[in-house]
């Protein structure tokens, strides 16, 4: 109920014990009786029965206490319908507005990726040799490409995982460290674009395996990543460290930027928040959305810190062994 309907839910409640007092007061058997039948329609409303009512009455006094109580229940009754309206219509909406959100990017992202071809191509000299600053501007416009396809396909995956229950499918006994070294490989031309480099610690053995979703684990580490590279304006790079911790392991992406205000920590992680230094890259707030419930799902969670002017950490934890292992 809103806070409209439980306000005159307690009204209810004092009227009754209004009644309540009256009857002791007066040692009346046949108003204790109607006093059972109030307190019977105060249980069902209170289980969400509004459509009830109150009958029975035998003198003036239960008949004045029938009219009012019985005009509360109908009032009550007219705002949890308007108000259910109201939420239907905007559920509505919601809908409305992302399949639009779906149907759009799923047509940008068509020509966004014959894009990327085409500057490969060209950079590959398919169409020629290039000049230095030909070869240049193209690689920059592969990068702010890059970007855009980023951006793409964070809004299609928050779709999808709005509209069903995001499905986690665990490959067994990956190597970590080589995994991380994989998906860095592929964001360091951008890095080098940006004149940034990434730096990494493994703290533990090579050989290091655990169990996780490539595919998702993927997008929360090039995410984060690439915020970092974004927001890192006080060096030319970032570091990215592996560890092990117990029957977890955990990553941190640390930028050398602007920070985050203490404020804002708590709401990094909301649908389209982006806060007052931009925390994202595409500036709509979705990818740190998208990575906490990607890493809730795989039963880890991610924790921020960060030192104002100076820094920002952000720490993956993940089980190294799921919880449904067979080989476990």
């Amino acid at each position: 109920m809103s806070v409209y309907l439980i306000f005159l839910f307690l009204c209810l409640i004092a009227l009754i014990l209004v009644c309540f007092g009256i009857i002791l007061f007066r040692k009346n058997q046949t108003h204790k009786n109607y006093l059972k039948k109030i307190i019977n329609v105060f249980y069902q409303i209170r289980y969400g029965n509004l459509n009830t009512t109150l009958t029975g009455a035998r003198t003036q006094l239960e008949q004045e206490l029938e009219n009012v109580i019985n005009s509360s229940i109908e009032s009550i009754s007219d705002r949890d319908n308007m108000i259910r309206e109201h939420i239907d219509r905007e559920r509505e909406m919601a809908v409305l507005k992302s399949d639009f959100i779906a149907a759009l990017t799923h047509d940008l992202k068509v020509p966004v990726i014959a894009h990327d071809k085409t500057f490969d191509l060209l950079l590959g000299n398919k169409f020629g040799e290039l000049t230095q600053e030909q070869n240049e501007a193209i690689q920059n416009l592969k990068t702010s490409n890059m970007d855009l396809k980023y951006l793409i396909e964070a809004l299609l995956e928050t779709y999808k995982l709005e509209q069903t229950r995001l499905s986690v499918d665990i490959a067994y006994g990956v190597q970590i460290p080589l995994f991380i070294k994989e998906i860095i490989s592929l964001i360091e031309p951008i890095a080098v674009a940006h004149n940034k480099k990434i730096n990494l610690t493994i703290s533990t053995s090579e050989d290091f395996t655990a169990d996780i979703d490539k595919f998702l684990i993927k997008r929360v580490l090039q995410n984060l990543i690439l915020n970092g590279l974004s927001h890192s304006v006080n060096s030319d790079f970032i570091e990215v460290a592996l560890k092990s911790k117990g029957e977890n392991f955990q990553i941190d992406i640390k930028d050398n930027g602007l920070g985050i205000e203490e404020e804002e920590i708590k709401k990094i992680f909301d649908k389209y928040y982006s806060g007052s230094n931009g925390l994202t890259r595409s500036g709509v707030g979705l990818g740190l959305y998208l990575s906490n419930k990607i890493v809730k799902a795989c039963g880890g969670k991610i924790k921020v810190k960060s030192n104002a002017g100076e820094n920002t950490v952000f720490s993956i934890i993940l089980p190294k062994y799921y919880k449904n292992n067979p080989q476990k």
